[in-house]
């Protein structure tokens, strides 16, 4: 990107090098930060509210045992809740977590009796973090915390 934009405007080249420079070496550290953490954190056990973090997991290698809603976030079916809570049982989960764009209520109602944590929420928007250079950060270090601190339960 930083080549393309350099092309199309040599006069600030250097600037776009730079730049691209500079972040790449933020996202090295941030990547070597957060597998710091998660590797510290031992092997979390955790169910997400939908599939929205496969990257993250796979990258990491911190797999969410399952998701509650598949897909478009849609509320999940009676069946699709007995099926997750089952797979909380059989598998030991120690969390579950919840989203601020959705009903964390639902959360709590489904497995508020189940020997689980459901007060996590993570933030894949990053809609608690303020616009800026540092807001994808700001999402990746809150998500490992999230799982990080899952498997401290």
């Amino acid at each position: 990107m930083a080549e393309t934009l350099a092309e199309a405007d040599p006069e600030h080249a250097d600037a776009y090098r730079d730049n691209a420079r500079r972040g790449q070496a933020e996202l090295e550290q941030l990547i070597g930060q957060v597998q710091q953490r998660l590797e510290d954190a031992g092997d979390p056990r955790f169910i997400v509210f939908h599939d929205a973090y496969q990257y993250f997991e796979r990258r990491f290698g911190v797999p969410a045992a399952g998701a509650i809603s598949l897909g478009d976030a849609s509320d999940p079916s009676p069946a699709r809740i007995r099926e997750i809570q089952q797979k909380v049982t059989e598998l030991g989960i120690d969390c579950v977590f919840s989203e601020p764009q959705f009903n964390p209520d639902l959360v709590r109602s489904v497995f508020g009796d189940m020997p689980v944590d459901t007060s996590t929420v993570i933030d894949p928007l990053g809609v608690g973090h303020e616009p800026g250079p540092d807001l994808y950060a700001g999402v990746i270090r809150d998500l490992a915390e999230g799982v990080a601190g899952c498997a401290a339960h």
